[in-house]
C-alpha cells in the first residue's frame, strides 16, 4: 500500500499531464481527440475505397489477400465506409462545436 503523500504526488502529476498546461497553445486534449478521429476516419475511408476497387488477390496481406481470387470484399468495404463516416462526422462536428466557443 502506498503512503498518502505518494498518492497525492502521483495525482498531481496526472492532473498536470491531463491538463497539458505546458503544451502548445490551443491544443487541448479534446482537440487532439478530434484530430485523431478525423485522421482515423480518413484512413477508414481510404480502406473502404481500396476494398471496393481492388479484387482480393490484389489486396495487401494485412487486408485479406486471397491468391487467385477475383472477389471484391463488399462487406469489409461497407464496414470501413460506415466506421470512416462515423469517425469523420464526429470529429468534424466536435471540432466545429469547439470553434464556436470563446478561447
Amino acid at each position: 500500500m502506498r503512503d498518502p503523500e505518494s498518492r497525492d504526488r502521483w495525482g498531481a502529476l496526472a492532473r498536470r499531464v491531463i491538463r497539458r498546461e505546458d503544451g502548445p497553445p490551443g491544443m487541448t486534449a479534446d482537440r487532439w481527440i478530434h484530430i485523431s478521429l478525423i485522421l482515423v476516419g480518413a484512413l477508414f475511408l481510404a480502406g473502404a475505397i481500396t476494398y471496393f476497387v481492388v479484387p482480393a488477390q490484389g489486396l495487401p496481406g494485412f487486408m485479406g489477400f486471397m491468391p487467385g481470387s477475383d472477389v471484391i470484399r463488399w462487406k469489409r468495404g461497407a464496414l470501413c465506409l460506415v466506421v470512416g463516416l462515423v469517425c469523420l462526422t464526429v470529429g468534424l462536428l466536435q471540432t466545429r462545436r469547439d470553434l464556436g466557443k470563446n478561447p
